[in-house]
C-alpha cells in the first residue's frame, strides 16, 4: 500500500503544496492504485540503462509523449525515484458532490470508500445532502451554453502569428459519468461535469490532428450554519490542464469519484477518456501559443503557477461575473527518474529514506527493517531540491525524457510565504508564476528582506534527454498594486531587472522581458543553464514627484496619506566571483564582502 508520512503540507507528485483536503484525496487514490502508482514511480534509468516501455529521448516531442512508465516490478531491490508532475492527480479526478463527513468518517485525512458509498449528491438539494453538515465538491467545469452562464469554459483558441484561431466545442468527453452534478449559482456551487474536447481548425498537434482537451478542476467546500443555512461554497484549490490529444480505441476505466482516474490517466496517457477511447496526450503544434478564457462568479483564487511559456494571465469584470485568460506555449519539461541499489545511494539519500520524511513511496519500506532489502519508489515533490541534487549524478545529470506541458494550479492563501498580504491583495487574481525547470517552488516568489528582491528557486538536470544543454524559462506575471505592497513604492513607474545566481553565488543577468501594462507588471528570463539557480527579480524605483500618492505596504480600499520618499543609494559589493548590488537610504556590504 502507498504510504505519505505525516507533516502539515502533502507535496502530491505534481509538486504542488496544499493542505491536508487534498491529501484526504490522494490517500484514497494512492489505497486502490497503488499498483498503478507503483506502474509510474519506478520508470526511468538503472544507471543510465533505459528502462522506459515508451522512450522518447530527442529534444523535440515524439508523436506519443506519455513519460515515464514501469517496466520491470517491485522483485527488484533497491530505491527507485520519479520527478514529474505531469500526472497530478487532480487532473485524473471525477466530478462528485457529497456529505463531507460520510467521506471522512474515522479520521480527518483518510478518504472511506466503504461510507462514501451513500454520500454523494445530485445536487445541493437532494435527499442526502439535506442532512449534511459539512460538504465537499470537486467540480470539472462544463463548457459554456449561454452567455450568462459561469463556472464554465466559455473559449479555446491558438495564436499562429499573427492570426486567432478559435476553436470549436465538440463535446463532453465522456459524455457524463456516475457523480457528475447540478451547480447552485445561489450558493456559489460550480457544476460537476466531464472534460470537454475541443477542436482547433488547422492547428494539428504532434498525432497530426486538431484535437485539445480542457480539464478544469475545483474543490469547494461549504458548511450549514446552526440555524441549518447552507452557506455559500468557497473555492479552496483550482487546477487547468490543457492537452493535445490523440484517440486510440480500446478498453478503458473510467474515472471515478474522489479516486483519481488510475489505469486512465497514469498507465495510459490519457488526458480522459471514455471505455472505449483514450484521448491519449500528444505533442502540442510547434511555434503555436494556446489560449483558453473561463467564466466565474467571481475570481476563484489569488495566485497560480505551472507550465508555460512566456505566460499571460488576466481577468476582466463581466456581467456573469469575472472572465479569467491564460494564455502561452506550451514547454517542454525534464522529467527526471532513476533506480539504484541500497549501497550506491549516497549517505544523504540512505538519510532521507531511513528517516522516512518528505516523500510518498510504494514498496515494501514498511515491513522490512533492513535497508539493503528495501524495494521501493520514491515519489518525490517537485520542490525536493535536496533530493534531486542528490539524485542526478546517479542518473548522469540528464532527463529521462522531455514533455510537453500546459497547465497550472492554484497556490492556497497558507503556502504565499511571507508576503501573504500583498500577494492575496483584494478579491482577485494577483499573478501568476511559470518554469520549465524539473523541480520549482510551487508558490510565488519569497521576498528577500536583505537583498529586497524576489526570489524563486528552481532546478533541473544540466542535459536534456537528447543531451543537449537544458535552457530555462521563467515568467512572472504580478499585478502592478502588490508589487508596490512590497516594496512599498508609490504610483510612479517601477524598473525591474533580472540575474540569475547559480549554485556558486555567481550572478549574470538574463535574457529580459520587463514591462508594466494595464495594471500588471510581466517579465520573463530565458535560456539560462542549471542545476539550482535561483531568480531574483530587483524592483526599483525613481523619486517619485511631490504630489504623487504613496502605496501603503498592506494595501487599503481607503485613501492614505503621501509616504515621505526617502533617497536611496546603489553600491556594489564583491566576493571573489560572487557580486551582490544593495541598495538602500544607507547601503553597507554584507560582511565577506568589498564595496567597488
Amino acid at each position: 500500500m502507498a504510504h505519505l508520512v505525516n507533516y502539515p503540507y502533502l507535496f502530491v507528485p505534481s509538486g504542488i503544496r496544499v493542505g491536508r483536503n487534498l491529501l484526504r484525496r490522494f490517500l484514497a487514490l494512492m489505497q486502490k492504485f497503488a499498483s498503478v502508482l507503483v506502474a509510474f514511480i519506478i520508470g526511468g534509468v538503472v544507471f543510465g540503462s533505459p528502462l522506459l516501455l515508451q522512450t522518447a529521448v530527442a529534444d523535440s516531442p515524439a508523436p506519443e509523449v506519455v513519460g515515464p512508465y514501469l517496466a520491470q516490478d517491485l522483485t527488484a531491490k533497491g530505491i527507485g525515484f520519479i520527478f514529474d508532475d505531469a500526472r497530478d492527480p487532480r487532473m485524473a479526478a471525477a466530478s462528485f458532490l457529497g456529505d463531507y463527513d460520510r467521506f471522512y468518517p474515522n479520521h480527518p485525512y483518510i478518504f472511506d470508500l466503504e461510507s462514501s458509498r451513500t454520500a454523494y449528491c445530485d445536487s445541493i438539494d437532494d435527499a442526502t445532502c439535506s442532512k449534511a453538515k459539512k460538504f465537499e465538491a470537486i467540480a470539472i467545469l462544463p463548457p459554456c451554453l449561454n452567455d450568462q452562464d459561469n463556472y464554465c469554459i466559455e473559449s479555446v483558441y491558438a495564436l499562429v502569428g499573427d492570426k486567432k484561431v478559435v476553436g470549436s466545442l465538440v463535446g463532453n468527453f465522456p459524455a457524463t459519468l456516475e457523480h457528475t452534478f447540478k451547480g447552485n449559482s445561489r450558493l456559489n456551487l460550480a457544476a460537476g461535469s466531464t472534460p470537454s474536447l475541443w477542436k482547433i481548425p488547422g492547428v494539428t498537434n504532434g498525432s497530426g490532428n486538431e484535437t485539445y482537451v480542457v480539464k478544469t478542476y475545483l474543490n469547494q467546500k461549504s458548511s450549514r450554519s446552526a440555524d441549518g443555512v447552507v452557506q455559500p461554497f468557497s473555492v479552496h484549490t483550482m487546477s487547468l490542464g490543457f492537452y493535445a490529444a490523440n484517440p486510440i480505441a480500446g478498453n478503458f476505466p473510467l474515472a471515478q469519484a474522489n479516486n483519481g482516474g488510475g489505469d486512465g490517466f497514469v498507465k495510459y496517457g490519457c488526458s480522459t477518456n471514455s471505455e472505449s477511447v483514450c484521448q491519449r496526450r500528444t505533442a502540442f503544434a510547434p511555434e503555436v501559443r494556446y489560449g483558453i478564457v473561463l467564466r466565474f462568479a467571481k475570481p476563484p483564487v489569488s495566485w497560480f503557477y505551472g507550465r508555460l511559456g512566456k505566460a499571460y494571465i488576466d481577468t476582466k469584470s463581466e456581467s456573469y461575473g469575472i472572465s479569467l485568460t491564460v494564455e502561452g506555449e506550451p514547454v517542454q519539461v525534464p522529467v527526471l527518474t532513476g533506480f539504484s541499489t541500497w549501497q550506491n545511494l549516497p549517505p544523504y539519500l540512505q538519510g532521507r529514506y531511513q528517516q522516512d520524511t518528505g516523500f510518498g513511496y510504494d514498496g515494501n519500506k514498511n515491513g522490512e527493517k533492513d535497508p539493503t532489502q528495501w524495494q521501493f519508489r520514491a515519489l518525490h515533490t517537485s520542490d525536493d531540491f535536496d533530493a534531486m541534487k542528490a539524485w542526478l549524478p546517479l542518473v548522469g545529470d540528464k532527463a529521462t525524457i522531455m514533455t510537453p506541458q500546459f497547465f497550472l494550479n492554484s497556490v492556497p492563501e497558507d503556502s504565499m510565504g511571507n508576503l501573504a498580504r500583498c500577494f492575496t491583495t483584494g478579491n482577485q487574481v494577483n499573478g501568476l508564476v511559470t518554469s520549465n525547470a524539473t523541480a520549482y517552488t510551487p508558490g510565488p516568489p519569497n521576498f528577500n528582506q536583505q537583498d529586497q528582491t524576489l526570489d524563486y528557486q528552481i532546478a533541473a538536470p544540466h542535459y536534456t534527454a537528447g543531451g543537449n544543454i537544458m535552457k530555462g524559462t521563467y515568467d512572472l506575471s504580478i499585478r502592478a498594486e502588490v508589487a508596490r505592497c512590497i516594496y512599498g513604492f508609490s504610483s510612479a513607474p517601477i524598473k525591474a531587472s533580472i540575474s540569475i545566481v547559480n549554485e556558486n553565488g555567481v550572478s549574470s543577468v538574463a535574457t529580459e522581458n520587463v514591462g508594466e501594462k494595464d495594471g500588471w507588471f510581466r517579465l520573463g528570463a530565458y535560456g539560462f543553464t542549471f542545476s539550482q539557480p535561483k531568480l531574483r527579480v530587483k524592483l526599483t524605483q525613481e523619486k517619485a514627484p511631490e504630489n504623487a500618492p504613496a502605496t501603503n505596504a498592506t494595501p487599503s480600499k481607503t485613501p492614505t496619506p503621501s509616504k515621505k520618499v526617502v533617497k536611496v543609494v546603489t553600491i556594489k559589493c564583491v566576493k571573489g566571483k560572487a557580486v551582490k548590488v544593495v541598495t538602500s537610504s544607507s547601503p553597507s556590504c554584507p560582511p565577506g564582502f568589498k564595496k567597488v
